[in-house]
């Protein structure tokens, strides 16, 4: 059987001595001759007729000089082969063929009509016609003859629409054909808009999964974005409904194997598509609106910012364009904050372009004065002196407008009723003359401007990038007064607390503590909160220092070096030494879901929770494999202390509720059976908005902490008769005074959830 896996004329050239030496040199000299184009191929055509070698091996050689660079264009090529090919048909004789000698093979019948000077929509039906009848040779091998007359940079009318339909004749042998490992096929020869119209045609069909991956892959090697976007944007798109459809994540989520068809959509993206994402933006016909479009162009920066491989660190000028259009929208297709990450993306990519439409929208008054008042402080960090002082002027112009629309965000914030503040203590200030600190790291929001000059050059580069903006601005026109300046006991000032929120942490732990106590002073301090030394130095110094009162620290306790699921020792001596000083602890479980176990041991999982929570990727694996043993560190700090101890009497361990609910919630960590149950209360820490948050988020055991730091502190600023023993008393009428639920055992409820307005009630019985 005839095999056409690369070009028959090829074929013969290499299978026989096909070509005689005379007429090749001949025809090298014509071409290589100073005569113009048109005198060229008429030579051509004259020594061809003439020459005494048979006409398959003259055509042959001609074919194979038109293959290679040569001085005639496309047009001329076809023209002159169209000229040949009138000259004489080839005799089946120089054809390997199954046919009859007297009837010309498919190849030949093929290679007629691809050169006849039919017009375009002839020549498609004729060969059209030819493929389907033509029983004798198999499907593949017919378009693989095809495709020899389609050598990159042929030119032949209509192309494209041939292909498709020579593909939708059979296009499940196509795909077959294409997808085997085996096969040698000829369409890598083709041009790239024929081999999209290939691909594309076969993505119309009922595919499976690795059948639809594989068609895709191949359209995207078909093109190359900067040249061919409509092709790029069909990849894309395709990409999209598969995402769509099985729910896939951007990144595949398994680290060694990919295995779930999420996974293999997601590595499509990461592998191959990536790279489109600055160059296919503005393309109207790719399936996302704006605002989609906006997540596809940030997250390719954070695929660039983040080391994937597999992005492109180019910036072209179609990306640039994208975040001008998105940074001067002003419909409501987008928020202020997408505008807002849109204007400071282009700063990043092309200042030139940036300043002129960033000094436009600082003086447009259509543009709300929120999205403004962003922008300026975005303009204030710049170098650029102009921006500066464009930003400057805003701000300074408008402090009591900020200030007003800064009060009304806070007044509007989801946590107030759930610390529930007595009405008639509204406007007493509680907490007023009692000192919290907040042991945590990534402050940079909360630590007033006012400081700044006192850091050093890394960390005020820090203070600049993360607490620059109109927020933190905000938040300190209305509680900066109440603010210290730091404790330091991280050098680095980049304590991972948690790595989704960092650097805000702090931040957030800060303003809820505010916000449970509107007159308390707020003292930071930054710690490495995986590190015992830090701890232990940093509560050192909180026990001698008169001015604190309660110590808030929402993070895990480090280990013992000697003994993973134990406390350091270290650490604990310095928490009983602040206890012993009259001051309280307040201190977050974990958000693991496991119960705190009676003695220090691996804690109980029976819900399951904490591998359906953490098990994403080999490193959450290990972070799950760590925060197993956090409660069990809680456990340690009870070991051989009697019931005289401190910490069974001012040290609270804070989990968190559903919302608007006495049931812990499912991620919250469980006070069990042991001395924990004692010391255990929770907050409605869910669907909560702090100052900082675009929408409502579960803030988890942390801002549960902060907020019961908060309430602490606001009893503790109505007692009456202070004295050495006041944290204690003050520890016991919040653990005492709470909502619970009778059917809800001690061991997944502790003392209950906080309740501050019973708890004040009761405050002077003890």
């Amino acid at each position: 059987m005839l095999k056409f896996s690369m070009p028959t004329l090829l074929m013969l050239l290499l299978s026989s001595s096909a070509v005689f030496a005379g007429f090749k040199e001949d025809l090298d000299s014509l071409l290589q001759s100073p005569a113009n184009n048109e005198e060229k191929i008429s030579g051509i055509i004259k020594l061809v007729k003439e020459g005494p070698e048979p006409y398959a091996e003259k055509s042959t050689a001609l074919f194979m000089r038109l293959m290679t660079p040569s001085c005639f264009s496309r047009d001329e090529a076809v023209q002159l082969m169209q000229q040949v090919t009138q000259l004489e048909q080839p005799s089946s004789s120089s054809y390997a063929s199954s046919s009859t000698p007297s009837e010309p093979t498919f190849n030949e019948r093929l290679g007629t009509l691809v050169y006849s000077s039919a017009d375009a929509e002839e020549k498609i039906s004729r060969i059209i016609e030819l493929v389907r009848e033509d029983q004798t040779i198999p499907y593949e091998e017919k378009f693989e003859a095809l495709t020899s007359y389609f050598f990159r940079g042929a030119t032949f009318p209509d192309s494209r629409r041939l292909f498709q339909e020579i593909t939708l004749l059979n296009p499940k042998a196509l795909l077959s054909h294409l997808s085997s490992p085996s096969s040698h096929s000829n369409a890598g020869m083709l041009d790239a808009d024929i081999k999209a119209a290939i691909y594309e045609e076969l993505l119309n069909q009922e595919l499976n999964l690795e059948e639809h991956l594989s068609v895709v892959k191949k359209l995207i090697f078909s093109s190359n974005p900067e040249s061919s976007l409509s092709t790029s944007v069909r990849a894309f798109n395709e990409y999209l409904n598969l995402k769509r459809r099985y729910q896939a994540p951007f990144l595949p989520q398994s680290f060694y194997v990919v295995e779930s068809p999420q996974d293999l959509i997601a590595e499509l993206y990461a592998l191959y598509l990536a790279k489109n994402v600055p160059y296919i933006l503005n393309e109207e016909t790719l399936n996302l609106n704006l605002k989609e479009r906006l997540e596809y162009a940030n997250r390719y920066k954070y695929d660039v910012s983040s080391g994937n491989r597999y992005a492109s660190f180019e910036i072209p000028e179609s990306l640039i364009t994208f975040y001008k259009r998105v940074a001067s929208c002003k419909d409501d297709q987008l928020t202020n904050s997408e505008k807002f990450s849109a204007m400071e993306r282009l700063l990043e990519l092309s200042e030139s372009q940036a300043k002129p439409l960033l000094i436009a929208s600082l003086h447009d008054p259509e543009i709300p004065f929120e999205l403004r008042h962003q922008l300026a402080h975005l303009a204030k960090h710049e170098y650029d002196p102009e921006l500066q002082g464009e930003g400057h002027s805003l701000i300074d112009g408008n402090i009591e407008a900020i200030r007003t629309a800064a009060q009304t965000h806070y007044d509007g914030l989801s946590v107030h009723p759930k610390i529930d503040i007595p009405p008639h203590l509204k406007e007493a200030k509680l907490g007023q003359n009692i000192g919290v600190a907040v042991c945590d790291g990534g402050f940079f929001k909360v630590l007033p401007t006012s400081l700044w000059p006192s850091f050093g050059p890394h960390q005020l580069h820090l203070l600049k990038q993360y607490g620059g903006d109109d927020k933190s601005f905000s938040w300190n026109l209305l509680h900066g007064d109440r603010i210290s300046p730091p404790y330091v006991y991280d050098s680095e000032w980049l304590s991972e607390v948690k790595n989704h929120s960092f650097p805000y942490h702090g931040s957030e732990i800060t303003d809820l503590v505010a916000t449970a106590s509107p007159g308390a002073h707020i003292q930071p301090v930054i710690v490495d909160t995986n590190s015992s030394e830090s701890l232990k130095a940093a509560f050192d110094r909180l026990a001698e220092d008169p001015a604190i009162h309660i110590i808030s620290c929402s993070f895990g306790l480090p280990k013992d070096p000697s003994a993973f699921h134990l406390v350091s020792p270290d650490v604990k001596d310095s928490m009983l030494k602040c206890l012993r000083n009259n001051k309280i602890i307040v201190l977050a479980v974990t958000n693991n879901g496991a119960t705190i176990p009676e003695m220090p041991g691996h804690p109980d999982h029976s819900s399951g929770l904490s591998s359906a929570i953490y098990r994403s990727s080999l490193a959450d694996d290990f972070f799950e494999y760590e925060v197993s043993y956090l409660p069990s560190r809680i456990s340690s700090l009870f070991l051989e202390e009697d019931e005289t101890s401190p910490l069974l009497s001012n040290l609270i361990l804070v989990g968190s509720s559903k919302a608007d609910s006495l049931d812990l919630h499912e991620r919250s960590a469980k006070p069990g059976n042991g001395p924990a149950q004692k010391q255990f209360v929770y907050a409605d820490a869910d669907n909560l908005k702090n100052f900082f948050d675009e929408e409502p988020t579960w803030g988890g055991a942390s801002a549960a902490t902060a907020m019961v730091s908060g309430m602490l502190a606001d009893l503790w600023s109505q007692v009456k008769t202070p004295d050495g023993n006041t944290a204690a008393r003050v520890s016991r009428c919040l653990l005492e005074n709470t909502d619970i639920a009778p059917e809800i055992p001690p061991a997944s409820r502790g003392r209950g959830k906080v309740s501050l307005a019973k708890a004040l009630e009761k405050l002077d019985e003890y």
